[in-house]
């Protein structure tokens, strides 16, 4: 299945009513997101941490679809240099639901993802699959029945890295063993103000992850639901809409306090530093990038998830990971 490149989002007449759900952004039930979906803008994300040497590599891939066309842009960011490469590709660019490919840049599978921009090279395979989203639906839950939101995200997995390399600048790191985490987001636009985002995977645990985003859905003083999954040795948790979670977000900090009905999560994160404005496809003509992600790459996350059984809530898991990704947004 090729990313399909066809009628605009408004123009639906022909296409059966699955593919015009997808196209707005909304999935069925047990559907695959890391397939494409045929949406305006398109990412994949994966985070590449090695604990030990306090090291990361995010890979960005995100394909635009402009006048039936698709195009691309890559982005790598790095830690501890604190710099970043990026690289528009206009041609032999597609995604499938084993995979994207953007021109020579980025070629990503399930278990296999290969990036070079520059003099920044990327080149490994995963081993088993950790998922990070229920199989009904993603992170977002029932909201992701639900076509012409601004914006869809869900984790998908992490994994240990079982063979890899990076180059950058000539210097070759060695990546097995190290840690990815990866997800995907799509719809209309990159959210332009009002949202934030964190991402977590290197805990003392590797198979610990923890991941959120959430923002305004409209101007001030709008609702603004946010999304949580966790994964320890107890299970996966996901809560979200309709459930409650409060959120503080400050200038470099992030607070959330989540609760279901069986599970409770709370989050402490910060950033330390000033992060960096990173690109990602824009509406308009191909090759147009914007710079509303401002991501920092060793943030601070402390989590706690409690369990009720018995009338009470008893602490299940506790971590803190000091290689966490983080962005915010500009306020609604």
């Amino acid at each position: 299945m090729v990313l399909a490149i066809g009628p605009r989002c408004g123009d639906h007449a022909g296409m059966g009513v699955r593919t015009a759900l997808r196209r707005l952004g909304a999935d069925g039930l047990f559907a695959d997101p890391n397939a494409p979906h045929g949406s305006p803008v398109e990412g994949w994300y994966w985070r590449i941490a090695l604990p030990d040497a306090g090291r990361v590599i995010a890979v960005m891939g995100g394909i635009g679809i402009h006048g039936g066309s698709a195009w691309g842009n890559v982005v790598l960011a790095l830690h501890p240099e604190h710099e970043d490469r990026e690289r528009v590709v206009l041609a032999d660019v597609r995604a499938a639901s084993g995979g994207i490919v953007i021109g020579d840049a980025l070629s990503a599978t399930a278990g296999t993802l290969r990036a070079a921009v520059d003099d920044v090279r990327v080149d490994c395979a995963f081993g088993d699959l950790w998922p990070l989203r229920p199989g009904l639906w993603g992170a977002l839950g029932p909201g992701h029945l639900v076509p012409g939101l601004g914006q869809h995200w869900t984790p998908i997995s992490t994994a240990l890295i079982a063979r890899g390399e990076a180059v950058i600048g000539g210097t070759r790191i060695d990546l097995t063993g190290g840690r990815v985490y990866h997800e995907r987001n799509w719809g209309g636009a990159f959210p332009r103000r009002g949202w934030w985002w964190g991402a977590a995977h290197a805990f003392d645990d590797p198979f610990a992850a923890v991941a959120f985003a959430g923002g305004a859905l409209g101007p001030s003083p709008a609702p603004a639901p946010t999304a949580i999954v966790v994964r320890t040795r107890r299970g996966l948790v996901r809560l979200g809409p309709p459930q409650l979670v409060r959120v503080e977000v400050g200038d470099r900090t992030w607070s959330a306090d989540a609760r279901g009905v069986t599970a409770r999560v709370r989050l402490e994160a910060r950033a330390d530093d000033a992060g960096l404005l990173l690109s990602h496809p824009a509406g308009g003509s191909p090759g147009s990038v914007e710079r509303l992600a401002r991501q920092h790459l060793d943030g601070h996350v402390e989590a706690t998830v409690e369990r009720r059984g018995r009338g009470r809530w008893r602490v299940d898991w506790t971590g803190a990971c000091g290689l966490a990704g983080l962005e915010r947004g500009t306020p609604a």
